[in-house]
């Protein structure tokens, strides 16, 4: 979401006047990633950082929080749930395929 002043951060606005709510973390409209893992796993909130569906690690544990995350098509509501290849971590305009 890009706000009056042009800033894509998801807190509320604190450059300029315009007022506006930044609630979403998720970079919406990224097109399927995939990410090559180099150990076992890897847990998701950093999963979702490194790909740069959030910019930080917090809004991350965030989204997750909220339900907003699915591994392998299910909610998943653990922050530090630990992700292996071949799973599928996806969402409300991205998908993550973990190679």
């Amino acid at each position: 979401m890009t706000l009056t002043c042009g800033s894509t951060s998801p807190w509320p606005c604190t450059c300029c006047a315009c007022g506006e709510s930044r609630r979403r973390v998720v970079r919406l409209g990224l097109g399927p990633v995939d990410f090559e893992l180099r150990s076992d796993f890897i847990p998701l909130c950093d999963l979702l950082k490194y790909c740069g569906i959030t910019e930080t690690g917090g809004m991350a544990k965030q989204l997750v929080a909220e339900g907003m995350v699915l591994v392998d098509g299910e909610v998943e509501l653990r922050k530090r749930a630990k992700i292996r290849s071949g799973q599928v971590v996806s969402g409300e305009g991205f998908s993550i395929r973990v190679e």
